[in-house]
């Protein structure tokens, strides 16, 4: 370390940046006596091999066709599907269900009603 005479301040900087380096690199040694090296594939409670990924569209992988899609350093993606809209509530179910369910979102599931008013007969 540099002795830095007269500007107490920037020797004081630097006792603080040795004493954050020090304390950052006990922690990755710390971390890293936490971890186990895997030498072994068998080590692993499940191996999913390239071969394994299934063809669709939304998971591509470096033996996939798609393959030139993917930037230089991706071996694996897998992309979120979109969730398919709710279908039309049939018009005979529609008075069983709760009227705020119907409108409010369309991926919250719709609430039954308890009981509904029938027509009465004389």
């Amino acid at each position: 370390m540099s002795s830095t005479t007269g500007h107490p301040e920037s020797s004081h900087q630097e006792v603080l940046k040795d004493r954050a380096v020090r304390l950052f690199k006990f922690l990755r040694e710390l971390a890293l006596l936490k971890s186990k090296t895997v030498r072994d594939l068998s080590e692993y409670e499940k191996v999913v091999w390239f071969n394994d990924v299934p063809q669709c569209k939304n998971c591509l992988s470096v033996l996939s066709p798609e393959s030139d899609k993917l930037q230089d350093s991706t071996w694996l993606e897998i992309r979120q599907s979109s969730e398919p809209r709710r279908p039309a509530i049939p018009s005979s179910c529609v008075r069983w269900l709760e009227e705020e369910t119907i409108e409010d979102e369309p991926h919250a599931e719709p609430r039954l009603r308890d009981e509904i008013a029938t027509a009465s007969f004389p």
